[in-house]
């Protein structure tokens, strides 16, 4: 009895023993999972920063066009604008010059049919 009472001793010694080395394997397990974990994290945080500042420099590249858009409709209108002042100028000046002209012509007319109404 007292051999299996040895027996049985040496059995819960040897499985303690192996449960201790199995503990320290899982703890070390565990660590290099959490070291490796912190580093997917640090990557991951990299990541998302990189993409972060890509969509603010996105976001500036649109604003600016937009507004290169805007002005250039502005310029546009501007630019119509003067056009249509400057077409209106010349047909004004050409309708004045027309004006005289036709004045001239008539007082030339009246000058010729006096004339010949004298005579």
């Amino acid at each position: 009895m007292a051999q299996v009472l040895k027996e049985r001793k040496m059995q819960v010694e040897t499985k303690l023993e192996l449960e201790k080395i199995n503990k320290v394997k899982l703890a070390h397990a565990r660590s290099q999972l959490d070291v490796e974990l912190g580093r997917i994290n640090v990557v991951e945080a990299a990541k998302n920063e990189e993409a972060k500042a890509v969509r603010l420099e996105h976001q500036a590249l649109l604003r600016n066009q937009m507004k290169d858009k805007e002005f250039k409709r502005a310029a546009d209108t501007f630019n119509k604008q003067q056009e249509k002042m400057m077409a209106q100028n010349a047909e004004a000046q050409y309708q004045a010059m027309l004006s005289e002209q036709m004045t001239k012509t008539m007082a030339n007319m009246e000058k010729f049919s006096l004339a010949t109404k004298g005579m």
